[in-house]
């Protein structure tokens, strides 16, 4: 998943393709990606707070997702309003390769680094970076990865020292354990 403000080429591709050329307009600067192991739980409340607020308004932080995830919105059970949810609530169902996401699983999530470190305040996704900042790469780790990935394909590297596994998606490359 990716945030709305990291996409700049406002196009849109009627047959579902993308060129490498359209890719680099889209996506013009570089974006430190990471793939953590986030519960199902985190995952539907990051989801939901990014599409939270009033629906006229732009959202850099709308969480855009692969087309192996479907969220559905919801409306709240009492058209009247509930007095304990915020005005503008977001709620949905969400299903992830067809299955209904469960709370309780663990799923495999690549995003950009820097919305676990507060980028667009999602506060699901801050809260997920702070219970696991030690096990998140380091800019350190992901500039060495940069540099060191091939121009091409994909770098196999361990990632013995981090338990997070990083993923970096440069416009030369990508470089994944």
């Amino acid at each position: 998943m990716i945030n709305g403000g990291t996409i700049k080429g406002d196009a849109t591709y009627e047959n579902g393709t993308i060129s490498y050329l359209q890719l680099k307009q889209e996506l013009p600067f570089p974006t430190k990606m990471i793939v953590v192991s986030m519960p199902g739980a985190t995952l539907r409340d990051a989801i939901c707070a990014s599409r939270s607020g009033d629906p006229n308004e732009e959202k850099r932080a709308y969480l855009q997702l692969d087309d192996g995830v479907e969220v559905v919105h919801e409306a709240p059970s009492d058209p009247g309003g509930d007095a304990e949810a915020p005005e503008h609530e977001y709620r949905a169902s969400i299903r992830i390769g067809g299955k209904p996401l469960n709370p309780l699983e663990t799923y495999s999530v690549a995003l950009p680094r820097n919305l676990v470190k507060g980028a667009f305040k999602i506060k699901p996704l801050m809260e997920f970076g702070k219970i696991h900042a030690a096990d998140l790469p380091t800019e350190d780790k992901c500039a060495e990865h940069l540099q060191t990935a091939p121009k091409s394909g994909q770098c196999t590297r361990s990632h013995a020292q981090q338990p997070m596994q990083c993923l970096l998606v440069q416009m030369r490359g990508v470089c994944r354990p």
